[in-house]
């Protein structure tokens, strides 16, 4: 990352939806899920239309410069008790640069400084070490563990690849579940550590 370059967020809008086909995507199976450049045009308006749908959440594009990398965002706002579940992505292109540390500092400080939220959670699978080292250090910590279908049912988890990572994963009734980390972060515990 050099100087020059400035990540911003924004509030997402429908252009956006048009800027996932410049994405590169995974080809892990893995991170099946995080691929949106694949996107039919009507994938990609529902997409938008749930996401603008729901009045307990709000969504940001992630940008460098005039590029989209990424969106990041809270769900499940629950406004009485001002707390609310992170959801953030990063196109394969951009990740392990240091940009989804700067995007989350950014989204962090705009959640509990300028939304005055009390409480962020998220979910992230046991196995994706790069994302619990992220949330790790801004001060997230694991409340609970529990196994969830994996979406990628296609996995073969019998390659050598997996081979450090499939205790993370088991079968049951057929399907393959992933274990899932519950984060949380209070806005106590994030105003002290910035």
């Amino acid at each position: 990352m050099t100087s020059q370059n400035k990540l911003y967020l924004e509030k997402l809008n429908y252009e956006d939806t048009k800027r996932f086909s410049s994405w590169r995507g995974f080809d892990e199976p893995l991170f099946y899920g995080y691929s949106y450049n694949d996107m039919t045009r009507d994938q990609a308006d529902y997409w938008y239309l749930i996401k603008q749908r729901n009045n307990f959440a709000s969504y940001f594009s992630i940008n460098l410069d005039d590029e989209m990398i990424g969106f990041i965002g809270v769900k499940e706002i629950k406004p009485l008790i001002k707390s609310g579940k992170l959801g953030i992505v990063i196109d394969s292109k951009w990740t392990s640069k240091g940009y989804g540390k700067e995007a989350m500092k950014l989204f962090l400080d705009l959640y509990f400084k300028e939304m005055k939220m009390r409480t962020l959670i998220l979910e992230v699978n046991a196995w994706n070490d790069r994302a619990i080292r992220l949330y790790k250090a801004f001060n997230f910590k694991v409340y609970k563990e529990k196994y969830e279908v994996f979406e990628n049912q296609a996995l073969d988890l019998e390659d050598e690849k997996y081979k450090d990572i499939k205790k993370y994963f088991r079968v049951n009734k057929g399907k393959i579940e992933s274990e899932i980390y519950f984060m949380r972060l209070s806005r106590e515990e994030y105003i002290n550590e910035t």
